[in-house]
């Protein structure tokens, strides 16, 4: 069952998604109307579909994928010293925006029940045990 799970998609990979669409949507309607103006100025329309594609393909940034990895990289790097390991490089952009993780004694993150036994709230520290009588 683990192995058949769907991995979610990240913010930035949503957010990359929601650039390009942007991108082609503004590429496309300026190599349109470079094309049209073509035409309407008396080129070839061989020559223009020429300079349609020539255009439509140039906004394409190059390095974009790259820039992403090497940076989610760094994010690995940057959590080792913190002594956190990570398999994948899309759990570097999910831990960025998790503001507290539960887990067991093993450091493991798990689905069995568990209790909280101390707080951390405004600077201060309550132990939860000694307050329901547990200790």
């Amino acid at each position: 069952m683990l192995g058949t799970g769907i991995i979610p998609e990240t913010p930035m990979e949503k957010q990359l998604d929601q650039v390009g669409g942007q991108l082609v949507v503004v590429s496309t309607a300026v190599c349109g109307l470079v094309f049209g103006v073509g035409l309407l100025r008396g080129y070839s329309w061989l020559g223009m579909l020429k300079s349609f594609i020539s255009l439509a393909v140039a906004p394409v940034p190059e390095g974009l994928p790259t820039v992403a990895t090497t940076t989610l990289a760094l994010g690995i790097a940057n959590m080792r010293k913190h002594k956190v390991l990570l398999r994948r490089l899309d759990a570097v952009e999910s831990l960025g925006s998790i503001q507290a993780i539960c887990m067991d004694k093993t450091g493991t993150i798990t689905a069995n029940t568990m209790s909280v036994v101390d707080l951390y709230a405004d600077g201060k520290e309550i132990q939860l045990e000694s307050i329901y009588g547990l200790v």
